[in-house]
């Protein structure tokens, strides 16, 4: 016959493994939850392929209900809006402090939006070398998808605008969806961009020129999106930006 203290060993020894196994499940299963990324913008190198990058989504600031409801925004230089990473913001404008390439994130997710900015380098970076000055202004902006992690992004290079959808999330390639020709005519010193997302179409003006009429991407299709803005050389400015949407 088993006696009191043995019995009392075993039913302790039991509720614990339970409890033990309950701790594991509880640990894979957050392995098993999505997660929203603020990915890093692919290399020159390997310029359709999006890296890896740990998730920044704990480090974002918390905007306020007033902020989440707000539908227009002018000039909105509050870095408790931003996700910034290696940008410098003051009352006017943003400011990139690195070659990283590393996305200024506005925190105000769109499902239909007008975008408007100006990006403009600063006088330290157009005194650097005659041919950085002669090379037309490099940019993207994105639109991520708040519940997935694709995008969309409008890519301004020297002699092309392209605008691209990733396949299907981190570490996938990207899909061309539309390319033109970008005129020799764009200031070479500052480029301004006007991007409208409709339920159905995005369209895009450079410098007052419309360059791209094409239907809303599939990877940012019935999503709320962040918009972000990338530049691939220090001293850039960000300016003039404006917000209008729901």
């Amino acid at each position: 016959m088993m006696t009191r203290p043995f019995y009392v060993v075993i039913v302790t020894d039991l509720a614990v493994a339970s409890v033990l196994a309950g701790c594991f499940r509880d640990a894979n299963s957050d392995q098993d939850k999505p997660v929203v990324r603020v990915e890093t913008p692919p290399s020159e190198e390997d310029e359709f392929t999006i890296p890896a990058d740990e998730d920044s989504s704990s480090a974002m600031p918390q905007l306020t209900d007033a902020d989440l409801a707000r539908t227009s925004w002018e000039n909105p230089f509050r870095s408790s809006l931003w996700s910034s990473k290696d940008w410098r913001i003051d009352e006017k404008s943003m400011t990139c402090d690195s070659d990283s390439g590393q996305p200024a994130t506005f925190l105000r997710p769109y499902r239909s939006v007008v975008i408007e900015c100006r990006f403009s380098r600063t006088k330290e970076n157009q005194s650097e070398t005659a041919t950085e000055e002669n090379m037309p202004i490099e940019c993207e902006i994105r639109l991520l998808n708040c519940n997935s992690n694709r995008w969309a992004s409008l890519s301004l290079r020297p002699t092309n605008i392209t605008l691209t959808e990733s396949a299907d999330g981190a570490n996938s390639t990207m899909r061309t969806l539309r390319e033109t020709d970008r005129s020799s005519g764009d200031s070479l010193s500052e480029v301004v961009v006007r991007l409208t997302l409709t339920p159905n179409r995005l369209l895009v003006t450079v410098d007052g020129q419309m360059k791209i009429n094409a239907t809303r991407p599939g990877s940012i299709m019935v999503a709320d999106c962040f918009a972000q803005f990338v530049v691939f050389n220090r001293n850039v400015v960000l300016s003039d930006v404006r917000f209008e949407g729901e």
